[in-house]
């Protein structure tokens, strides 16, 4: 079975994107990240996520996860497995 692939969107120096970039690496899982303020604007990103103002964001098919920690909630209560 093929892993998932993520949508992240981040910034370049951000601690928090790089932990979710690399436990998604580590469930076996791939991530396309979009750097905020070089691969989409920051109203771009406002217009994707209304109300949000931290990085990193994420999605998978369609469906925002949201940060690192809804990220790693979801893995443990094995929402995002198999």
């Amino acid at each position: 079975m093929a892993g998932k692939n993520f949508i992240m969107y981040g910034t370049d120096h951000c601690q928090y994107c790089m932990m979710a970039e690399q436990h998604i690496k580590a469930q076996g899982d791939t991530v396309t990240k979009y750097i905020v303020g070089r691969d989409v604007t920051k109203e771009e990103f406002t217009n994707i996520f209304p109300g949000v103002k931290t990085v990193p964001q994420i999605m998978l098919d369609g469906n925002h996860i949201g940060g690192y920690d809804n990220l790693t909630e979801s893995y443990n209560k094995s929402l995002l497995n198999g």
